[in-house]
């Protein structure tokens, strides 16, 4: 898992608990579906005056259907 983070900290008003289950639900998945020898990205970056967190992995995804 490979974590990219701005030095930039900006204020989220957010129920930090229900935050902490979506990022923890986030994040088994991509690891949970991720191949042995694949990739978890995270990234936490300001724009537009919000705090964004963009997960990526090398696993199957979600089928179409």
């Amino acid at each position: 898992m490979t974590l990219q983070a701005s030095d930039e900290r900006p204020h989220a008003l957010a129920d930090r608990d229900k935050v902490v289950q979506v990022l923890t639900n986030l994040l088994s998945n991509a690891a949970k579906f991720t191949s042995p020898g694949g990739q978890v990205w995270i990234r936490t970056f300001p724009q537009w005056g919000l705090a964004l967190i963009e997960v990526q992995d090398t696993g199957t995804g979600i089928p179409p259907g």
